[in-house]
């Protein structure tokens, strides 16, 4: 999973800007499942883009999206979290 990658997704499917936050204590992570799926047989049924596209489905049909989005981006921006 990369961040930049999902919001780059997000922003295309949105028609929305991404911003660059700064985030001075951010750590990545990384989930593996690859013993899970080869010990166990699991076979994951959705990944980001599957559960991003059904999410966004969700918004449009309550006609939620560009207002959630316009609250998040304003919030970004009173808490100086915009990159430079």
């Amino acid at each position: 999973f990369d961040y930049r990658v999902a919001a780059g997704y997000l922003s295309g499917k949105l028609g929305l800007p991404t911003v660059e936050i700064r985030c001075p204590g951010y750590h990545p992570f990384e989930i593996n499942i690859t013993r899970a799926c080869t010990a166990l047989g699991y076979t994951p049924e959705n990944d980001f883009f599957r559960m991003a596209d059904r999410a966004i489905a969700t918004l449009n049909v309550n006609g939620m999206i560009m207002h959630q989005a316009a609250c998040l981006l304003t919030c970004i921006k009173e808490r100086g979290w915009l990159a430079p």
